[in-house]
């Protein structure tokens, strides 16, 4: 879940463009989408699902591990230069200054680009298990916190 600084529009070509042809999730048999939380407003919620009965995640990730430049196309109609803005996307030539900046997401992960997408004065939260991770935009704080107390505590209300 996150609180974005954009207009859906431009969030969803920055996600399409990393999660289909960074992480090609589609390849690996996910789907993605983003929606709007119900009385939470301005959050929304990235959910990823197998895209057909019997989809194997094998190979799923979220981290990119692309060496490629992004292309002007990713840079201008996907709205990449966001994360070239937010120090996202790194310069490929930067021990060399006599090159032209050229900029790639190579380790890059997917919170690292919904944090630049956020909000500053908000938070990411990412649930799995019975463990959320919450990341705080601001400070770039993490941490893992386990939910098995609060899980068990509604199942006894």
């Amino acid at each position: 879940m996150f609180k974005p600084k954009y207009g859906t529009e431009i969030v969803s070509k920055v996600l399409n463009c990393f999660v289909d042809d960074h992480l090609r999730w589609f390849d690996y048999g996910v789907e993605w989408s983003i929606r709007p939380l119900p009385n939470k407003e301005g959050w929304y919620q990235l959910e990823a699902n197998p895209s057909y009965d019997g989809a194997s995640f094998e190979g799923f990730t979220e981290m990119s591990f692309s060496e490629e430049p992004l292309t002007g196309k990713e840079l201008t109609e996907d709205m990449m230069i966001i994360l070239v803005e937010a120090g996202v996307a790194w310069n490929i030539n930067v021990d060399n200054p006599e090159a032209p900046a050229e900029y790639c997401l190579e380790d890059v992960e997917l919170t690292q680009v919904v944090a630049a997408l956020s909000d500053e004065d908000s938070h990411i939260f990412s649930s799995w298990d019975n463990r959320c991770f919450v990341l705080n935009v601001k400070t770039g704080e993490a941490k893992h916190h386990d939910m098995t107390d609060l899980i068990f505590s509604l199942a006894a209300a």
